[in-house]
Order: C-alpha cells, then sequence, then structure tokens
C-alpha cells in the first residue's frame, strides 16, 4: 500500500513539473532545456516549474514591472518572469547572487536580447544593490541564505511598491520548521524565527500572508495598502 501511495506521489510530481511545459514556445522550450543542461551540472537547486509558473500568473494577473531577486542562482526563475508575453510588460529585472561562480552560466543562457534589455545581474551585497534602487519593486523573489530572510525583507521593504508582493521560497526547509536535526541549528532558527515574525506582521495588518504547500514551502507576503 504505502509503495503504491509513494509511486503516485511521483507520478503526481512529475505531471506538476511537467504541466507548465505544455504552454511553452518552441523558442521558450529551447531557452528552458538549456537552463535545465545548467541546473544538472551544477546539480543547482532551481525552481521549481510549477513555482515558476505560478510567479508568472502573479506577475501578469497584477501586471507587476519590477521585480528584484534575493539569491538568482544563474536566472532560472527569471525565465519564467518573461514567457508567455510578459515580456511587453516587463520594465525591470534586477537579479543579485552572491555567488561568483554562477555569472558564467547566466551568460551563457540563450535569453533574447529583449529580455537582457530589462535584466540586470550583479554579483555582490544584495542589502547594498536594493538600497540603491528608486523605481518601486512589485515583486520581490526571497531565496538566498535562509539566516538572512527576515533582515533582508525589512532593509527591502521602503523599495516595495503598495500592494507589492513578496515570496518566500523553501518556507518549510526539509521540514526544519517542524523537527531539530534536519538543517543547521542557525537556518532552523531562523526559519522558525521567520514563520513567527509573518504571523505577528499579519496580526498587526503590516501585509497579507499565505502559505503555499509547493515544494519545499513557499510563503507570499502582501503589502497593505493603508
Amino acid at each position: 500500500m504505502m509503495e503504491n501511495i509513494n509511486q503516485l506521489k511521483e507520478k503526481h510530481n512529475q505531471y506538476s513539473q511537467a504541466y507548465p511545459l505544455q504552454n511553452l514556445s518552441e523558442g521558450e522550450m529551447a531557452i528552458y532545456k538549456k537552463l535545465e543542461e545548467f541546473r544538472e551540472k551544477l546539480r543547482f537547486p532551481a525552481i521549481k516549474n510549477d513555482i515558476g509558473s505560478f510567479f508568472n500568473y502573479l506577475i501578469q494577473e497584477n501586471n507587476y514591472r519590477y521585480i528584484f531577486e534575493f539569491g538568482s542562482g544563474y536566472g532560472h526563475s527569471c525565465f519564467w518572469y518573461f514567457v508567455g508575453g510578459n515580456e511587453e510588460r516587463l520594465k525591470s529585472v534586477i537579479l543579485t547572487e552572491i555567488r561568483d561562480d554562477l555569472e558564467e552560466y547566466y551568460l551563457k543562457n540563450e535569453f533574447p536580447n529583449s529580455w537582457r534589455e530589462k535584466i540586470q545581474y550583479s554579483v555582490g551585497d544584495s542589502f547594498e544593490i536594493i538600497q540603491e534602487l528608486k523605481p518601486p519593486i512589485d515583486f520581490l523573489l526571497i531565496d538566498g541564505q535562509k539566516a538572512l530572510y527576515r533582515e533582508f525583507i525589512e532593509i527591502a521593504w521602503d523599495h516595495l511598491s503598495g500592494g507589492a508582493t513578496i515570496a518566500i521560497d523553501n518556507a518549510f526547509f526539509k521540514g526544519s520548521l517542524l523537527e531539530d536535526g534536519l538543517a543547521s541549528a542557525k537556518a532552523t532558527a531562523a526559519i522558525r524565527d521567520l514563520h513567527q515574525w509573518v504571523h505577528e506582521g499579519e496580526k498587526n495588518k503590516r501585509w497579507k500572508s499565505c502559505y503555499f504547500p509547493y515544494a519545499d514551502g513557499l510563503i507570499l507576503l502582501n503589502k497593505t495598502i493603508y
């Protein structure tokens, strides 16, 4: 019985990751395959297709134009911002990454020039980069060092537009939210503190929040408009 359940879960996961690809154009699929090639080579924990497709939907429905990422890898999630005609809508996509070995892979991506004109890829301190921005951020993806999640959101807060969405990836973090010993003590403490902080912000009407059980957990915060 357990084996059948596990097989069903695996089929469900395969379908969830394959379904978003059905709507890609031939050119978009070629870009995706190159990204997957890098993911396998680097064994990089790139964003899942279902989450990427969900972000694409949020951007379209809310007409988000300015995007900022804390922890971008080589640009896998960026792909999902642009597909499906979002290219005309987006004004600026700022990707930041602390690792200096991933930029060469970003440059090897087969992104069209029309995408690259709107993308700024920066290697360095995301905290410094975001404070130099003038346009308000409509969509902020947090996917860097877990211990810095809360601190980065506080720094970014005044740079967010009213009604902006903050997406916090890996919010369950290998189950460390519920059980000790599954991640480092520092990361575990940071993740638990983050969830408590999110609840407090909800009570204080600072934002509206929602938790999604996608992959390793996803939290969405919507900045309250007063």
